[in-house]
């Protein structure tokens, strides 16, 4: 099995939520598992693009799991995340939620490289319609990055239909954006 964690802007303290690409054990809220922290234990800010993976916590379930060699975490960033949930709408017409697009982003890059009798089954939870506003506020603010000056020309693609080919013209998202 395979866990997705929101890789939000990079492993970069601060600017993700991969608990287990950049974190270690520790304690939050009552709860021994792996946190994003310093080295005196003060729990780091995180981002994700999707607010319900955006915590400096894992759950106690996953840590056994992982510890256990049961499944084996990666991490998607914020911008695969939201190409995957256009994707998922285009192709399928499903609207995943954000924490959901992870996922798909993960089997969009790890599938051409499975063999044809390896399965792939999707965990789905939650639904993408309450998402369409925070990826359209993404969308919206590429001008500003772009004028900036930040990096984000993978980002800038997902917007490129929907606002024409100047949205993806060197866009690029900034360390400091918080949606």
């Amino acid at each position: 099995m395979v866990g997705v964690e929101a890789g939000g802007e990079g492993i970069v303290p601060g600017h993700h939520a991969a608990r287990f690409q950049g974190g270690r054990l520790g304690v939050l809220q009552g709860t021994r598992t792996y946190v994003l922290a310093d080295d005196d234990g003060q729990i780091l800010l995180t981002h994700s693009v999707s607010a319900g993976l955006d915590y400096a916590a894992v759950g106690p379930e996953h840590a056994r799991l992982r510890d256990r060699g049961r499944v084996q975490y990666v991490a998607a960033d914020d911008a695969a995340a939201l190409r995957a949930f256009r994707t998922l709408a285009e192709l399928e017409g499903i609207l995943p939620a954000l924490e959901s697009a992870h996922v798909i982003a993960h089997v969009i890059e790890a599938a051409p490289r499975m063999g044809r009798e390896e399965i792939v089954l999707v965990n789905l939870s939650g639904r993408g319609d309450k998402d369409v506003d925070q990826a359209t506020r993404f969308c919206e603010l590429l001008p500003a990055l772009a004028a900036r000056g930040d990096d984000a020309d993978a980002a800038g693609a997902l917007c490129a239909e929907r606002d024409g080919p100047a949205a993806s013209s060197g866009a690029k998202r900034g360390a400091d954006h918080r949606p």
